[in-house]
This record gives C-alpha cells, structure tokens and sequence, in this order.
C-alpha cells in the first residue's frame, strides 16, 4: 500500500471523524478532497454521467432554476442560434425552443445528458471544457450561456477564451452563477466561488460586461451576467 492509499484508508477509518477532514479543509480544500476522494476536483464524466442519471428520474430536479431561467429569456432574441454550455438534460434548450424559436446547441461532460438532450430534439456534443468540438469550432453562434458551469473549472478564463471564438460579433454571453455561496469548502463539487465583482473582473478580460444583477431563483441567489463581443485590439 503506497502514501496515498495509506493516507485514504487512514481517513476513510471509523475511528477517524470527519473533523480531522474540516480541519485539513480550513488549511487546504484540494488537500482534503485528495484524501477524501483521491482527486482534487471531483468533476469528472463519471461523476455527472451518475449524477444526471439521478436527475432526470426526478422531474422537479432543475424548479430551483425556473425565476433565473425567465430571466435569460427576457435577454435572448427570438430566433437565436444558441450554444448551451453545460447542457444537462436540455431543459434549458427546450425552454429557449418553446418560448423564442431558438435554434439549440448543447455541449456536456457527460454522455447521459447528452443523449437526453439529444432525445428532445436537439444537437448535442460530449466535451471538457475548454475543448470544444470540431463540430462547434464551425459555427458562429447569437447567444452563449454558460449556466451553473464556471464554478465547477479550474481555470474558468481559458473556458471563456476558447468560447471568444466561436460567438459571432454581434452576440451575447450569458452567465450564471451561485452569487458569494456555495463555496468550495463546502459543495465539493464546486472550483470556485464569485461575487458580481469578482465574477465581472473576470469576464472583462475577454468581453464588455453589460450587465451584471443578483436574481432569486428557487431560494438561492445567482449572479446573472450578460457580456458582448470584445473587439481585439
């Protein structure tokens, strides 16, 4: 048995309290997924081809969603071309389909919630961000959204930059993210935390923040960002 295994199984003991992990936490959160989980981001195809299998038997899973939603909707132009970053299930798509005519792109981590999103009818592309598909690397899209997805990556900016390129110059990029909660101390699946600053000081190096706003949305608070096009100097 190697340091690492030795230092799981010692944590993984029944005589050996979670407290030992909070206090390792306070000091380093990637230290102590190590040697609760033996990865630092938990944030794998696996974990979310699990996590979506669970989801979509429960169809109230994404009503938490719904307010912030509605609101993205009053942003996008009818008829839009969109890529949905993080797609999950396509619910989203759906919504943006139903209620404006959106033409739909969805791209995941994980290969059940694509094949979901593509049994509703719509285009979809397995990924890891910041790669993106040779598929979507030929289009130009009207609208990105990128929704409970930047707080997951370890490096959100390169997401941002691959997405640059491939969003037309007339279009917008919408964000959305848990507005100063949900950190990574203590959702372990979570990379990042941001605030309305933190989050805009961001996306200013790659777009023109146009608007940033705190929206309620199933009990939690989101950050809603919209960006435009940045022309290059």
């Amino acid at each position: 048995m190697n340091i690492r295994e030795k230092l799981i199984e010692f944590i993984k003991h029944p005589r050996v309290p979670y407290f030992i992990l909070r206090r390792v936490k306070n000091i380093s959160v990637p230290i102590a997924r190590f040697l609760q989980y033996g990865k630092s981001n938990l944030n794998t195809k696996k974990y979310w081809d699990l996590s979506w299998t669970q989801r979509i038997k429960d169809e109230n899973s994404e009503n938490r969603y719904l307010d912030l939603r509605k609101k993205i909707c009053q942003i996008i132009k009818r008829d839009s071309n969109v890529l949905d970053v993080g797609c999950g299930s396509g619910m989203f798509m759906k919504m943006l389909r139903t209620e404006l005519n959106c033409s739909c792109t969805g791209i995941d981590i994980s290969d059940v919630s694509i094949d979901c999103a593509r049994s509703r009818g719509f285009k979809g592309y397995i990924t890891k961000l910041p790669v993106l598909p040779a598929e979507i690397l030929k289009n130009k899209y009207d609208a990105i959204t990128i929704l409970e997805t930047l707080e997951h990556l370890d490096h959100p900016g390169k997401a941002l930059i691959a997405l640059r390129e491939i969003m037309d110059s007339e279009g917008i990029l919408i964000i959305t993210v848990p507005n100063n909660c949900m950190p990574p101390s203590e959702i372990d699946e979570h990379q990042q935390i941001f605030t309305i600053e933190s989050l805009s000081s961001l996306v200013n190096h790659y777009y023109k923040v146009d608007m940033a706003d705190v929206v309620d949305s199933g009990g939690i608070e989101y950050i809603l960002l919209k960006a435009s096009f940045l022309l290059k100097d």
